[in-house]
This record gives structure tokens, sequence and C-alpha cells, in this order.
């Protein structure tokens, strides 16, 4: 596959993820913190990036079109990772009990402990892996940058939530 198609395999699969549900709630719940957007944001794009050299090569496309279309890509990440705002507010809701000592003595480690849901996990990561599947994509590289950088984003961004939900 060469490299304009596999990027736009690529961005399709990012962008048949319900990425209207999930901007729509992200921009309800935009979590507001101090400079650690910019961290996320990096550590996003990195991630990103690691994963378009990995299914694609390191032959990358540098034209306006493709960079746009990273751009929206990385826009819709950021919007996936900050989705978990809402999750961690449902969770909260419906175990308050679980959370509010933690968040009170700022044990991060129990709240995280808390959030975490493997299971629920290995879900979305079989989800991905089997749209890549549709799409004629090795999976094992969104699933892993799923595994690796927007789960443990995404689980940063509760726990930050978390530790401001009682103030």
């Amino acid at each position: 596959m060469d490299g304009k198609a596999c990027l736009q395999d690529v961005r399709l699969l990012l962008s048949d993820m319900d990425s209207k549900a999930v901007s729509a709630i992200a921009k309800r719940c935009r979590y507001k913190g101090t400079g650690k957007e910019y961290t996320k944001e990096s550590r996003l794009k990195a991630g990103y990036n690691d994963l378009i050299r990995s299914i694609c090569g390191t032959g990358g496309i540098l034209n306006r079109e493709s960079r746009a279309c990273d751009e929206k890509a990385l826009a819709w990440l950021s919007s996936r990772v900050q989705a978990g705002v809402l999750v961690a507010e449902i969770k909260f809701k419906g175990q308050p009990e679980a959370y509010v000592d933690s968040i009170r003595s700022g044990n991060r480690e129990a709240i995280l402990s808390a959030i975490t849901d493997e299971d629920a996990e290995k879900v979305v990561i079989k989800r991905v892996s089997d749209q890549c599947k549709k799409l004629g994509i090795d999976g094992k590289a969104v699933a892993s940058f799923y595994k690796d950088v927007v789960i443990p984003l995404t689980k940063e961004v509760e726990v930050e939530y978390l530790m401001k939900r009682l103030s």
C-alpha cells in the first residue's frame, strides 16, 4: 500500500469511530487543567506520528492536504481523550463512595485504580482492531496506539477531573 492510500485509510478509521458524538461530549465537558493540556497534546501527537510511521513506513507524505487531515485527526483524538471528563462524571455519580475519600486525601493512585476497568479497555481495543480489519489495516499498531496512548491519556483526564470534582 502506498503512503498516501495508507494515510487515507488511517484517517478513515479514526473518523469512523463516532467522532461527532465524542466531539459533542468533549465540547460540553472540556477539561481545564493547569498546563496539562500541552503535555497531553504533545504525547498524543507523538503517539499519532509513531502510529502513522508504524503503519505507513517512514516515507510520510508532507503535503498541505495530508497535514490538514493530520490536524483534524489529532483534534478528534484530543476530543476523544477529553471525553474522559464525561466518563469520570458518570463513574463518580454511579459510585461516589468509591472516590470521595481518595479525592479528599489526594490519592491519585487509588482514583486511577477505581476508574480502571480492564474489561472495558479490552472491548475498546477489540473494537478498534475490528474496525482496522474492515479497512484492511493491520490493527496491531492502532490497537497498540489506543492501549499505550489514548487510553492512558483518557484516564489521566479522568483522574485530573475527579481530583477537582469536590472543590
